[in-house]
């Protein structure tokens, strides 16, 4: 599972993504800046219903595989639980529906198209806090579950490993670093051993009226796989809105993501993510409507 964070269990989660309700106390209601500062934070004690619309074109040396693609769309509702000052804990499934995904029949040596399926569900628990200083950490577990409905786009495993957050929030916005790894656990025990490290880097830069510059690429390293198909390394940018619509905010973001490093048999070219993110009460913590 910040600034939102992608949970993809490929390359993650991480990623990986809050309430303008304050207390009846306060008296001043906040703005879109300031909600959308706070949903950059991902420490936030914000409450968010995600949804991520996902493309991807791959490239490669297996037969056809340039020019393949795949849309995922993923449900991601997070509902921090806030017990501190400045703390928070965190549980954050992504739940993924592969709409159309490509997949290698080694048989005819060519691509067949699944989906739409329900892949495997990540997730990650967390405590997190924002520090007066601004400095945010966070720390925790993530995982796999095995939920997908067709073995062709899943794993049987079970897969958990630690995660970590540095971030620091300045007066333009917040940058930061999250890490995970993830190891099989249980189950899928046909399966080559899992042990993939990724690190997020995320950055949110306000602009002023709600909107920012942000993006969160995940880098991944597989350590099982060999020399030529270990890295995945992307480079991203996006624009963010954060809106107040009948008292309501939202968060809708566009990033656009470019390989520079991906595995030589079969790996990601290019891609965007389009999220549309509306803010809900949180029953953990009251905020102002």
């Amino acid at each position: 599972m910040a600034a939102e964070k992608s949970l993809d269990p490929t390359e993650n989660p991480g990623a990986p993504e809050v309430s303008a309700i304050e207390s009846a106390s306060e008296p001043k209601e906040k703005s879109a800046d300031e909600i959308a500062k706070e949903l950059a934070n991902p420490a936030t004690p914000l409450s968010s219903i995600g949804n991520h619309l996902e493309y991807r074109r791959f490239k490669g040396s297996l037969p056809d595989a340039d020019g393949e693609d795949s849309w995922v769309y993923t449900f991601q509702p997070a509902f921090p639980f806030k017990f501190g000052e400045g703390e928070i804990f965190a549980f954050r499934p992504a739940i993924p529906i592969i709409i159309d995904q490509p997949v290698f029949d080694t048989d005819s040596l060519s691509y067949e198209s699944e989906g739409p399926e329900l892949g495997d569900t990540a997730f990650d628990a967390v405590y997190g806090k924002t520090h007066k200083s601004g400095l945010v950490t966070l720390g925790g577990l993530f995982g796999v579950m095995p939920t997908h409905s067709d073995s062709a786009i899943g794993s049987d495993q079970w897969r958990l490993g630690p995660e970590m957050l540095l971030a620091k929030i300045q007066d333009w916005g917040i940058y930061g670093v999250l890490a995970f790894h993830q190891w099989n656990v249980a189950g899928g025990t046909d399966e080559p051993d899992t042990n993939i490290t990724s690190i997020q880097y995320l950055y949110a830069i306000g602009l002023g009226k709600g909107w920012q510059l942000a993006s969160s690429p995940t880098i991944t390293y597989d350590w099982q796989a060999d020399s030529e198909n270990d890295w995945n390394v992307p480079l991203g940018v996006g624009l963010a809105k954060t809106m107040i619509i009948n008292k309501t905010p939202w968060k809708i973001q566009g990033q656009v993501f470019y390989y520079i490093e991906q595995p030589d048999a079969f790996g990601q070219d290019w891609g965007f993510k389009l999220s549309v993110s509306p803010v809900v009460p949180n029953p953990f913590y009251k905020f102002k409507k």
